[in-house]
Formats: C-alpha cells, sequence, structure tokens
C-alpha cells in the first residue's frame, strides 16, 4: 500500500475543472482520499520563478492511499487530466485546465499477510517530486495534508519547508498563496 501526496491546480475553467477533477478522484475505486488541503489562489510562475502573466492559479493537495504503483497511478491521473481537457505541450509552466501530479510517494511496511505494520516510512521507501523545494504553490498545500512527511533530501518536514518559502517570499506577497476556501 501507498500514501501518495497529489498536488492539484488549474488556471483555466479553474472553478469548473478543479471540482470536477476532485470527482473523478473520489469516484476512483482504487485509491482512498485521507485529506485534502485548503484551496489557495496563487500567482503563476515562468520556469525562472517570475511571475508568468497567466490567469491566478487555484492549488491545493490531497493525501490518498491506493495499492497503484506510482507509474501506475500517473498514468491515471494523465487520463483524468485528459478527460478535464489538458494537453501537455512542451512548455512545462503554460496554462492548463488541470494539473494532476504526484508530489511524494511513501510505501507503507506490511508483514507476511499485508497487514500495515507502521504508518512511519524508511527514507528510501519515499519518493519526491523536486520541485516541492522550489514552489511556494505545492509546499504550502501539501503541508496542510501532511506536515509531518520528511524531505528526505533536505531532511525538512513539509511544514518546515512551506515555512521557509513563506519566509522567502514575505517581500513578494503576489508569491504568497492566498486561501480562497477552507477545502477544495
Amino acid at each position: 500500500m501507498n500514501q501518495v501526496l497529489i498536488a492539484l491546480g488549474s488556471n483555466v475553467e479553474k472553478e469548473k475543472n478543479v471540482p470536477a477533477a476532485l470527482a473523478l478522484l473520489r469516484a476512483q475505486p482504487a485509491m482512498a482520499i485521507c485529506a485534502i488541503s485548503p484551496l489557495y489562489e496563487t500567482t503563476p510562475i515562468g520556469g525562472d520563478g517570475s511571475p508568468s502573466g497567466q490567469p491566478a492559479f487555484h492549488n491545493g493537495a490531497l493525501l490518498v492511499e491506493t495499492a497503484l504503483s506510482p507509474a501506475a497511478l500517473r498514468d491515471l491521473l494523465r487520463q483524468m487530466e485528459a478527460l478535464l481537457g489538458r494537453t501537455r505541450g512542451a512548455d512545462k509552466f503554460a496554462a492548463r485546465p488541470i494539473d494532476l501530479d504526484i508530489a511524494m510517494v511513501r510505501q507503507l511496511a506490511t508483514d507476511a499477510i499485508g497487514a500495515q505494520m507502521s504508518d512511519t516510512a524508511d527514507q528510501e521507501n519515499v519518493q519526491v517530486d523536486p520541485d516541492i523545494l522550489r514552489f511556494i504553490h505545492l509546499s504550502v498545500p501539501l503541508a496542510d495534508v501532511a506536515p509531518d512527511w520528511i524531505v528526505p533530501q533536505t531532511g525538512e518536514t513539509l511544514r518546515h519547508v512551506a515555512e521557509r518559502h513563506r519566509l522567502q517570499n514575505c517581500e513578494k506577497d503576489s508569491q504568497i498563496p492566498r486561501k480562497i476556501r477552507e477545502s477544495i
């Protein structure tokens, strides 16, 4: 069994696409949603980290449990994106109707008959999207649903990564996510 943090974002018809994506995720028999972050409005950024001039994003995060492998889950998320009109192109920072990305995967230890032994993961059993360490629009919602998860690259909790991003961006008010709804 895997615990997975999924980052969700939209800046094209976001009032329609975010709830539609959440409905698709909830309807999946292969996963159980354990936690959902508040929804944040964030400034879109380009590859260099500067504002891009696109419409604002709505960003959030979910903690799910699934028996799907990370590759199978990624394929499922891509299918959901396609259903909602997303086409992936060369520009990683283009506007998009929906973005569903695996941010972190934690494999839970199980005993011989498959019972969960521990809800803590060994560091080597954690897979991380390195963008968590770069972008506040990822770290803040992820910290809402899994504040004590540790990012192996730095040894920091997601809570600490999000706080560090808030402090680094305190003079750039437009970069700090603004909570717009308590739940997606």
